[in-house]
């Protein structure tokens, strides 16, 4: 698994063990603090099916904006394929 910062971004580059059901990352930037859950319910070795930042999705790329606000956020990505529609 690779968490690859670019300017004020995280992009997320998943490769992960299939067997790995999961795991976690504490992340800080500047003065902010990042929970990072990492949930792999298909054991799958690549690939982001959604992103969420502070219990809201995240749609588009599989990339987290950093900011600098002395706050701890909540960041929870499931690895699989990307799920279309409103569902």
């Amino acid at each position: 698994y690779r968490l690859s910062k670019t300017g004020r971004r995280d992009d997320i580059f998943s490769s992960v063990v299939s067997a790995w059901s999961g795991f976690t990352i504490a992340f800080r930037y500047r003065s902010a603090r990042y929970s990072i859950v990492v949930e792999n319910p298909g054991r799958v070795h690549r690939g982001v099916a959604s992103v969420e930042i502070d219990d809201v999705r995240h749609d588009g790329s599989a990339s987290i904006p950093l900011v600098d606000d002395a706050n701890t956020h909540r960041i929870r990505i499931v690895l699989g394929s990307a799920r279309c529609g409103t569902g």
